[in-house]
Order: structure tokens, then sequence, then C-alpha cells
């Protein structure tokens, strides 16, 4: 390892050299800075911000003064004012030279190219040294007027269709910084655009006379306009569905014809129109309107088959519905109203007046009282009349008359006396009894004693009831028939009630008395019945063990009266004579019986069968008969 070792002497030449080196580096820093000094003092002139102003518009080949100027002027040096216009600060557009606090003028004479903006450059003359200040931009416009202004359309105007798209243009021969204003039919339909109005989607609503005016402003009241000539626009409308309808007309003969109408509620003339009665071509009509008419001879109250029409455009062929030719003699119409309550709380009669057949158009007309009330024309067979009324008051009768242009006729009379209801409600209770004479259900019926148009709800526990619900239903138009089927599993026992208000107005409500039921309250017998049936019982036990006793004496008596009868019986004979005629033979003393000795004769053992007896005895008498002869 090797060590290096340095001498006194050579220590303290380093040290002189080091020192010498720093010396001169601190003198050389001192002449720098004494020069930085010098040249900051030689710039202390620092310029404003220079203002420019002028006019904002001009014409062209007008004469303008444009002014710039510095607020605060700190030397005494001349100032070099400059005018630049934006896009090529190379050229100077004007100069001036101004001296202390003297303002530059620049007089321009104008052309179209100094349209844009204005600069102002401030400079020390003749010391490129000191920092040049600018002003802010000033906009400056050289106004053209507007002149020939036209439009210019991107399509044919004669062959524009309905969802096309359509470009006008208004161009101008001159003028600049113009707005344009549309027109479509002297109305205004679009200010304050551009040079161009783009529909995307025509429509009819689109079509009529265009026209564009340009305009470009000099100041508040000092203004430019040019109008262009009107443009048509027609847009033509593809075909819609074609509508058919009919009316009868009766000639001098007396003879009816159907008078057909065919229009489109949209398309564009000329069309041409078809006629089709039972699919079969009936005529043609070529029209430059959107409808045509045909007639067609008809029977009234005959089937005249059905009609239809098409209509063609070149471009599209559209078909009607079908229409029944069949002309009907008109009906008695049928009346009838309902009652309805405005927000005011005032009541009205919704009177209706149909006919069950007809052709129409129909004109209806309603009579109050005998007395005109409104007309209506309507295509259906039924029009509705409006007529205000007081609740419980006499309001007269209505009635109505339909007219086809052929036949008038009458409807019946109408009272229009509406009451509100009232009085008292009741119910009324029916049982449904099964085969096994259980009552499975039940149906109420409630009633009130007046009212034109009650309405019912049911309640069960003060509870409402829908009108159909698991257990439960009603009947008739206003709900006042509720049928319930009792069902233990269910919770169908309760207090039934209803309650009536008037259909038109809720406000009022009468309620019934509950009734209550229960499945076991109607399927239990009444003690009064057992009781009842329980002595008829016992009374038809009685009666029959009297016919019994009674049966037995009876027997007794009628056998001792036939032993009586069999004595008297055996000892008759009759003979035939030669004539043969039977002659009766007296009976002799020998066989008289005694009546003695009936007494002691033992009842009992002559007891026989009535029928045996008398066969034995009818068998005696013939073999008598048969030995005789």
């Amino acid at each position: 390892m090797s060590h290096t070792h340095w001498s006194d002497s050579e220590e303290i030449s380093i040290h002189t050299s080091c020192w010498t080196m720093s010396k001169r580096t601190f003198f050389l820093l001192v002449v720098l800075g004494f020069c930085a000094m010098w040249q900051k003092a030689d710039a202390q002139i620092i310029l404003d911000k220079p203002l420019l102003s002028g006019p904002l518009i001009s014409h062209v080949k007008s004469v303008e003064e444009f002014y710039c100027k510095l607020d605060k002027i700190t030397t005494n040096k001349t100032i070099l004012y400059q005018l630049f216009k934006k896009g090529n600060l190379n050229k100077v557009l004007s100069e001036y030279s101004a001296h202390s606090q003297e303002k530059a003028k620049f007089t321009l004479v104008i052309t179209l190219a100094f349209d844009g903006w204005f600069i102002c450059k401030a400079s020390v003359q003749n010391n490129s040294e000191i920092i040049p200040t600018f002003s802010d931009w000033m906009k400056f416009k050289v106004l053209v007027p507007v002149k020939n202004a036209h439009i210019i359309s991107s399509h044919s105007l004669e062959d524009l269709w309905e969802n096309d798209s359509l470009t006008l243009r208004c161009n101008i021969t001159e003028g600049n910084y113009v707005l344009y204003d549309w027109f479509l039919d002297d109305k205004l339909h679009l200010n304050n655009s551009n040079n161009q109005l783009i529909i995307p989607s025509l429509s009819s609503k689109n079509k009529g006379k265009y026209v564009c005016v340009a305009k470009n402003y000099f100041n508040e009241t000092l203004y430019y306009t040019d109008k262009s000539e009107g443009r048509d626009v027609h847009v033509k409308e593809y075909l819609s569905q074609p509508e058919i309808s009919f009316k009868i007309g009766k000639n001098k003969e007396g003879n009816f014809s159907a008078y057909v109408k065919c229009q489109v509620p949209k398309g564009s003339p000329p069309i041409s129109y078809t006629l089709f009665r039972n699919n079969h071509h009936v005529a043609v009509v070529n029209s430059e309107h959107l409808n045509a008419s045909f007639v067609v001879p008809i029977v009234l109250d005959q089937d005249m088959g059905t009609v239809y029409c098409q209509a063609n455009d070149s471009k599209r062929q559209v078909e009607s519905r079908k229409l029944n030719l069949t002309v009907e003699y008109l009906s008695q119409p049928e009346i009838s109203f309902k009652i309805g309550k405005n927000e005011e709380g005032n009541f009205s009669a919704y009177v209706k007046c149909q006919v069950p057949k007809g052709s129409p158009p129909i004109s209806y007309t309603l009579f109050r009282n005998n007395h005109h009330v409104a007309v209506v024309n309507s295509e259906h067979l039924n029009a509705s009349f409006v007529v205000p009324i007081v609740l419980d008051q006499d309001m007269g009768t209505v009635y109505c008359q339909a007219n086809d242009s052929k036949r008038q006729v009458e409807s019946r009379k109408l009272n229009l006396t509406v009451e509100s209801v009232g009085g008292n409600v009741t119910m009324s209770l029916e049982k449904a009894v099964g085969q096994d004479f259980d009552v499975y259900g039940v149906w109420l019926n409630c009633h009130v004693d007046k009212g034109t148009f009650p309405q019912y709800y049911w309640f069960l526990n003060n509870t409402r009831l829908d009108s159909q619900g698991k257990f439960n239903k009603t009947f008739s138009p206003n709900h006042s028939c509720l049928m319930v089927r009792l069902d233990p599993s269910i919770a169908t026992a309760g207090f039934y009630h209803c309650e009536v208000f008037n259909s038109f107005d809720i406000t009022k409500r009468l309620s019934s008395p509950r009734i209550l039921i229960t499945p076991e309250e109607f399927n239990k017998i009444p003690t009064e019945v057992a009781v009842i049936v329980f002595t008829l019982f016992s009374l038809l036990i009685c009666a029959v063990l009297a016919c019994c006793i009674y049966g037995v004496v009876l027997r007794k008596r009628q056998a001792r009266k036939y032993i009586f009868r069999l004595k008297d019986f055996t000892d008759k004979h009759s003979i035939v004579d030669d004539d043969g005629v039977f002659n009766k033979i007296e009976e002799t003393e020998d066989n008289e019986y005694e009546e003695g000795e009936h007494d002691d004769l033992d009842i009992d053992s002559y007891i026989e069968d009535t029928d045996v007896v008398q066969a034995s005895m009818m068998e005696d008498i013939y073999e008598e008969l048969w030995f005789t002869q």
C-alpha cells in the first residue's frame, strides 16, 4: 500500500493559487453587475396598453377615422402608432407619430378588405429596445346591402310527394351579415335564420307559397331588406282509404234510388273512382276532386246487397269498406232517459231516442209537453237530448219524432217526472230448500216505497257486500235482489240489511231493518211444529183404533141377520109351469120357525163366508131348474 506525502512548500503554493482565482472571479461579477444596472437604467421607459376606438360598422368607399392613445407616457420621445388587420400583421394599414399626450388618428377609405378585426401597436419611434404594446382587438364590419334575393329548390317543386324531403335556399347576389325570414302564404314561418329552409318530411301542411326576405342591419334604425319572388310548393298526398255513404232519393215516378258517395280524406287528383255492387263492376268516374257520386236504383225493404268503391291515382289503389245497400222503413222510435248531475248540483234528463230499424241519415226531433225542444241530425239509429229537470216535481211528458225524408214516426209519450227515493225500506225473504228439506240458501228482496231510479247496496254486519262474492250474488239491474248461500264453513251468518239511494245521486241513503240469518236457525224444527205433528199423529192412532173396534161389533150384527135370512131363503122355492113362468108356492105352517127356537141356536157356528154361501145357494137353484125341465 502506497501513501502520498505533501511538503509544506507545496501546500503554501496551492493556497496562493486559489486566492488569486477567487479575486479574479469576484472582480468579474462586479463588472457584470454594473453593466446590467446600466442597461436597466437605459430601459426604464415602459409603455402602457393603448386604447383603440372608432366606428364598428361602415360601408364600402366611406371615409372613417380610428383613434389610438396611450393613457400614460413616461417619456418625451415620439410615440409611433400603427394600425393592423388580423390575419396580416406585416402590413400596416395606417400609422401616426404622436408627441406627448397626443391621440393618434387613422383615416381610412373603407374597402371590403377592411372587414375583420383591427389592432393598434404603440412603440417609441426609432428605438427598438423599448418593448412595444398592443391594444385589444376591435371588430369592424364593412356592410354590403343585400340585393337580388331569390329561392332555389333542391327538388322539382312540381313533383313532390308526402314524406319526401325538401330544402329551399335563399340566395343573394350581394350582401353580408344577412339574416333571413321565411314566409308561407304570407304568414311568418321562420325568422332570423340562415339562408336554408329544410323540411325533412313533407305533408299537406307544408304546401303553399314560400317567400324569403333577406336583411342586414346597419344600426337599430337603419337596415336593408330584399324580398324574393314566391315559389309554390305542391305536396301530392298518397290516397287514403275511401269513405262510402249513400242517401235515398225518390223520383217523379215514385221509384227510389241510392245516391252513393265515394270520398277519400286525402289524395291528389285526378283520381279514378270505380263502384262495385255485389262484387260486380257498376260504373267508373274520373274526377278532379276528392269525391265522386253514383246512382243505384233500389227497392225499399228488399235485400239490395252490398256496394264498395275503389280509388286509383296511378300510384296507389285503395278500397272502401263494404256498405249494405238495403234500406228499411223507419220503425217506431223507443224513448228512454237517465238522470245526471252536473258540477253545480243541477239535474238533467238525458233522453235517448232510438229506432229499431231504419236507414240513416235520420232527423230526430224532441217534444216536451207537445212543444218543440230540439232537433238532431244523425248518421246513426239513435240520438240524445239533454233536458233540465227538478226532482219531485211534475216535469210533464216527452216524445220524439224520427224522419228519414220518406217517413215520419213518433215514439210513445214518456213521463219525465223523477221521484227521489223515500218512504219505508222493507226486505222480504224466501228460502231455498234441498231434497233433504235442508235450507241451503235464501233470497232477499229489498223494496222502497217511492223512487224512480233506486239503486241498492247490501250489507252483512254493516260491511258492504260485493255484487258477486264467495257466497252471495246480486240480481236485477239495480241489485234489489240478493242470493245468499248458507255455508257453515264460510262466515255467512250475521245481520243482513240493504240501503237504497238514487242511481244519479249517492248523497241520500235509506236503510232497511236488519235480519239475522244463520244456517242453524233455518234448519232447526220449531217447537210449535213439533207439537202439532205429535198431536196429529196421536189423533191418527186413536182414529184407527176406533175404526177397528167398530168393525168387530158390526161384523157380529151382520152374522145374526144372515142366519135369519138363510131359513127364509131355503124354505122358498119356485117351479116353472108349462108356459115357462115361475110360480111361488106358499109355505106350510110346519116349515115355520118359532122365535124361541132361534134364540137357542149358537150364532157363532153359522158364521160363514158370505160369498161361499151365496155360491152354494145358486148351485141348488140351478139343480132344481134342471130337474124340473
